[in-house]
């Protein structure tokens, strides 16, 4: 995460993933649905914070970067559990769209404040300059570019950390 400044490793992008903010439809009936993202202090979040720091959910408001800091109502270490904790009514996360598409799609969960989403994040490898020719190392890169985007989704359904 964040730049590389090693000078001696080749960057390739691998995976794009959308992020969103989700609930059941039941949640947001006895809740109510946040018109803005600064409402969400008053919502039941559900969070990753693998350190126990406060969590901070990335928005943008009128195209500037607004950093939302939340009392979580549960903290996991890991995002797995959320999609779970958030299809028992238990409170609104915020998640990668590939873990959650299946219940987006059926309507099991319901997105809200898509205008505030930051741009997607990519998932990049970094490997030396020397190895980037390799058989094994570019096996390795086409592998992820395919089945990278499709595990993810399968690891949140699993709840596997």
């Amino acid at each position: 995460v964040g730049p590389i400044s090693d000078q001696n490793l080749i960057v390739r992008r691998l995976v794009q993933l959308e992020r969103v903010v989700v609930a059941t439809p039941a949640y947001w009936r006895e809740q109510g649905m946040p018109a803005h993202p600064r409402e969400l202090v008053a919502h039941r979040t559900l969070t990753v914070s693998p350190t126990g720091a406060a969590p901070r959910w990335p928005f943008v408001d009128g195209g500037k970067p607004l950093e939302l800091h939340l009392q979580p109502y549960v903290a996991c270490n890991d995002p797995a559990p959320l999609p779970t904790l958030a299809l028992h009514d238990l409170g609104v996360i915020y998640v990668a769209r590939a873990s959650v598409r299946t219940e987006l799609a059926s309507g099991a969960l319901v997105p809200v404040l898509q205008d505030f989403m930051p741009d997607n994040f990519w998932i990049y490898a970094a490997y030396t300059q020397r190895r980037h020719n390799s058989a094994a190392l570019l096996a390795l890169l086409s592998f992820l570019e395919t089945e990278l985007p499709e595990f993810l989704g399968r690891r949140a359904k699993a709840g596997c950390p």
